[in-house]
């Protein structure tokens, strides 16, 4: 058994470590974060216009009728 275990570890070239694992996963995230506000950007006159009344949250005409009233 433990004779399979040497063969099996000693065919492996490479295996990853925790540490790679992050710095994948960070590149990864940093990557599509710097994807999405670059599309942001350039997308943005293409973005359909809301109205106030569907979303108040977005605007502060909701707050100061919310205040007069």
């Amino acid at each position: 058994m433990s004779k399979d275990i040497k063969k099996i570890n000693k065919m492996q070239v490479w295996k990853p470590t925790y540490l790679w694992y992050g710095k994948v996963f960070i590149t990864i995230f940093v990557l599509l974060s710097i994807l999405f506000f670059v599309l942001n950007i350039i997308l943005k006159p293409y973005m359909r216009k809301i109205k106030p009344e569907l979303t108040p949250w977005l605007g502060k005409t909701h707050e100061r009728s919310e205040q007069n009233g």
